[in-house]
């Protein structure tokens, strides 16, 4: 998973955020969920159970099928294990940075083509080079494909920090929170930047985040950036340690410090946010095929290789740390459903053998849905 899923490592390195430590060691099943499908009239009339017995953490799932020409977002048939419980979605927020830089695209204040300057304070923990200076087509692409941090930081700066926060209000989805690139995430969990998060009090620090409105945690990451813009990558990598290696927090409350910084949103929110980027976008016809393009290529393509059902297209991306695992998607089958999906794990204490489960639920959700 680390390739093109996790969003919070360097990769290949020894400090891998893979936190070595616990892999191998499977903690007391926290809760053994099991996917329910809602009852409706228009739903399948039954559901076979779905392979999450093993998980080692929280598992949140929610997905549904629904009309492309619906204006509303009432889904037709749907499956859910606790959808509206809050995950950290570590990779999984860049396609909404994706969106926000091709509406600015199409309100003329951004240039699919236009060449961006790469700044050292910019640069995040990364598998391979930077560059100087690159089009923001082919950081996106890099964004998305390679899920690439450093050209995700430099595309949510251009395009501010606060427009997707803009963008998901617009949408009634104000419950999600995505604000903080990448950089400032490790900035955040480092201790480099006290007077905003202390290492030692990470706790309430990163509690304080979490309760605090969106405008002030834009402000707060704003704060971050500016404080910690001298900063390099291997003084970041190397102060984050502690925190990953669990030396300064057990492992619940390491968990919690995460759960409140990361970017966050339930299953439910993001499959609607789904259902807004692909089928309710507003965006022009170029910016739109621009937009599916892209996702095609999500993470080279893993989530699409999980799914047996004949499908037409399917976009998506998912993302990675440590403890979590998450994959969102929208598809359309040959048989004519557009099934939107989101998956979230959380405190996972055996990451490949959950990252297996949540691959299997991906599978099951198209072996269920496409009826």
């Amino acid at each position: 998973r680390i390739t093109h899923r996790n969003s919070k490592t360097l990769s290949p390195a020894p400090s891998l955020r893979v936190a070595p430590g616990v892999r191998g060691f499977v903690a007391p099943l926290s809760i053994a969920a099991s996917l329910l499908l809602i009852a409706s009239t228009q739903q399948p009339a039954s559901a076979q159970t779905p392979p999450t017995s093993g998980f080692t953490g929280d598992i949140g799932v929610y997905a549904v099928t629904i009309s492309p020409a619906a204006t509303e977002f009432l889904p037709i048939s749907e499956v859910s294990s606790n959808p509206d419980q809050s995950f950290p979605l570590a990779s999984s927020f860049k396609p909404f940075v994706l969106h926000a830089a091709l509406r600015d695209v199409d309100a003329g204040t951004l240039g699919w083509r236009d060449r961006i300057n790469i700044q050292v304070s910019d640069r995040s923990l990364d598998y391979g080079g930077y560059g100087r200076r690159s089009p923001v087509k082919k950081l996106a692409i890099k964004m998305i494909k390679r899920s690439h941090n450093t050209s995700t930081d430099v595309l949510f700066k251009t395009v501010g920090i606060g427009a997707p926060t803009a963008i998901l209000n617009s949408w009634g989805l104000n419950g999600m929170r995505i604000v903080t690139p990448t950089r400032e995430f490790w900035l955040q969990l480092s201790g480099l930047v006290p007077s905003e998060f202390d290492a030692n009090d990470l706790v309430n620090d990163a509690a304080a985040f979490a309760s605090d409105t969106r405008a002030g945690q834009i402000a707060t990451v704003e704060a971050v950036r500016s404080l910690g813009a001298g900063f390099s990558v291997d003084q970041i990598d190397r102060a984050t340690n502690p925190f990953y290696d669990f030396n300064l927090y057990n492992q619940a409350t390491t968990f919690d410090i995460l759960d409140d910084i990361d970017n966050v949103a339930t299953p439910r929110q993001m499959v609607e946010a789904y259902w807004r980027m692909f089928l309710q976008n507003g965006l022009s016809a170029e910016s739109d095929e621009n937009f599916r393009k892209l996702m095609k290529k999500g993470d080279g393509r893993i989530d699409r290789r999980q799914i047996n059902v004949p499908l037409r297209y399917w976009g998506g991306k998912g993302g990675s740390d440590l403890g979590m695992g998450s994959v969102a998607g929208y598809g359309e089958t040959r048989k004519g459903n557009h099934v939107i999906y989101a998956i979230f794990g959380s405190r996972m204490t055996n990451e490949d053998a959950d990252w297996t489960i949540i691959e299997s639920l991906i599978t099951w959700v198209f072996d269920t849905l496409d009826q």
